[in-house]
C-alpha cells in the first residue's frame, strides 16, 4: 500500500512550514504505529536547525537527493532517528538544482509509511492557456503538479497583516487550485482578531497553533532537538495537533478554501479560466 502523503505549504516565507512538518513527524513517531518520513522539497533548512550531524555522528547520513540524481534506488535508504526517516537536503545538496522528475520520484520512493513533504518557500503559479485568445483554461506549474500527489495539504498562515497582504496573490492561486487544502493558523495569540481573520480568509474552518515562547524554540535548536521534544511545546500543541490528526483520519475532507466537501482523488482537472 502506498504511504499517506501530507504536504505543508505557506503563502509567505517564515510562516512555520518546517516547524509544523517536524512537529507532526515527532508526534506520529511517538505513537509508534508507523514510520513517518520528512522530505524537503522546498528551501532546505532542517539539516542545520535540527543538528543532523550530531544525530548521525559515527553512522553517516545518506542524501536521498544525491542518490536520486544518480538514478539510484532510494526506497531502502533509512536515515532513522527517534523513529523518523529524515530525507533532507544536505549542505552539499544546497549547491545543486533538483528538477521536477527528481522530486516526483522521491515522493514515491522515500522509505516510510507517512510522508510529510516540506514545501518551504514554494509557490504555485497559474497562466492562461493559449495566451489571451480564448477560454482554454489554466496551466499550473510544477509545484502544483507535485502538490497534486498529496493526500492532504496543510496551508500554514502567519496572521500578521503584512504577511497576509504580501501573500494575497498566492492565497488566490491556492483558492483556485482545487488542491485538498486545510488552513492552519500559526503563531496565534490574543492580538489576532479571529472574526476579521475568518472574514479575510472566507472560512471559519481554521486550526490554530498558539504562539510559542521563543526561548522554547531556541532551547530546541541549542540542544539539537526537534521542537516537539521540548515539554512546554508538546503541552502547548496537544489540542491543535489532535485536531490535525482528526483531519487526517477522515475519509472525506472538507476543503476550507472552497467551503464544500471534496474527495481529492476524484477532483477533475482545472478546465476553466478564472481570470
Amino acid at each position: 500500500m502506498d504511504c499517506f502523503k501530507i504536504g505543508i505549504i505557506s503563502i509567505e516565507k517564515h510562516s512555520g512550514v518546517s516547524f509544523l512538518t517536524t512537529v507532526l513527524a515527532a508526534y506520529f513517531a511517538e505513537q509508534k504505529k508507523f514510520v513517518p518520513a520528512v522530505l524537503e522539497l522546498g528551501t532546505p533548512s532542517l539539516y542545520y536547525s535540527l543538528g543532523i550531524e550530531k544525530y548521525f555522528l559515527g553512522r553517516g547520513f545518506t542524501s536521498v537527493f544525491e542518490e536520486e540524481s544518480k538514478q539510484e534506488d532510494t526506497k531502502e535508504i533509512q536515515n532513522l532517528h527517534k523513529g523518523i526517516n529524515w530525507a533532507l537536503q544536505t549542505p552539499s545538496d544546497y549547491q545543486r538544482e533538483y528538477n521536477f522528475i527528481n522530486k516526483f520520484r522521491l515522493i514515491h520512493n522515500v522509505y516510510g509509511d507517512l510522508l510529510l513533504c516540506d514545501f518551504s518557500g514554494c509557490k504555485i503559479g497559474m497562466t492562461r492557456e493559449g495566451g489571451n485568445s480564448g477560454n482554454q483554461g489554466v496551466v499550473c506549474d510544477e509545484n502544483w503538479q507535485l502538490l497534486r500527489e498529496m493526500d492532504c495539504i496543510f496551508l500554514v498562515i502567519d496572521p500578521l497583516p503584512s504577511k497576509l497582504l504580501s501573500g494575497a496573490e498566492q492565497l488566490a492561486h491556492y483558492r483556485l487550485s482545487r488542491l485538498p487544502i486545510r488552513i492552519v493558523i500559526n503563531k496565534d495569540n490574543s492580538g489576532v482578531p479571529h472574526k476579521e481573520l475568518q472574514n479575510y480568509l472566507q472560512t471559519k474552518d481554521l486550526i490554530c497553533i498558539p504562539y510559542l515562547q521563543p526561548e522554547w524554540l531556541y532551547e530546541a535548536e541549542y540542544k539539537c532537538l526537534e521542537p516537539y521534544a521540548v515539554d512546554e511545546v508538546k503541552h502547548a500543541l496537544k489540542e491543535p495537533i489532535g485536531e490535525l490528526e482528526s483531519v487526517l483520519g477522515a475519509n472525506r475532507f472538507k476543503n476550507s478554501l472552497f467551503r464544500q466537501d471534496e474527495i481529492h482523488r476524484n477532483i477533475p482537472g482545472f478546465k476553466w479560466n478564472p481570470f
